[in-house]
């Protein structure tokens, strides 16, 4: 549940980024973007999230994916454990998160996580990005020379 919220929050996050044009954001967002993992690295290349952050967001995504190909697994489980032990913002943010079990180290990391996507999407929203306007033909031509050569050009079809 961690991570399906997360990914909720990658996905406004990303569409408050975005150009306003729905038709092309659903496609994005539905087709090539549609994977937590995709959301995740896009973000990050971006730089809408940090590398702490996109960091973090994997650690969850290995825990969620362990999860789901597991029938009998616990967050007992060593290997859970183990993949706990590299969130970074956490352990950064509360030092003493190693003394939570581990589904409090995971409800805890994702909820800095969501606070944090929450507070960038205000920001990002803030500064949308915007369609590059037109260029007119006069200053297209002018910096095309092989247009401006056809327009002093006698040649016909």
């Amino acid at each position: 549940m961690a991570a399906a919220l997360l990914d909720l929050n990658l996905e406004d996050l990303l569409r408050a980024f975005m150009v306003d044009d729905p038709p092309e954001v659903e496609y994005l967002l539905g087709s090539s973007l549609q994977s937590y993992g995709a959301r995740i690295r896009i973000a990050h290349a971006l730089g809408l999230v940090s590398d702490e952050e996109a960091s973090d967001l994997r650690v969850i995504q290995s825990v969620r994916n362990y999860f789901a190909h597991n029938l009998h697994v616990t967050f007992e489980a060593e290997v859970v454990r183990e993949q706990l032990k590299r969130l970074r913002l956490l352990r950064r943010a509360l030092p003493e998160a190693r003394r939570l079990s581990p589904r409090r180290q995971l409800e805890q990391a994702a909820c800095m996580l969501s606070v944090l996507l929450v507070q960038r999407l205000q920001e990002v929203a803030a500064a949308r990005r915007q369609p590059r306007p037109e260029r007119d033909t006069a200053e297209m031509t002018s910096q095309c020379p092989l247009a401006a050569d056809e327009e002093q050009s006698d040649w016909q079809p």
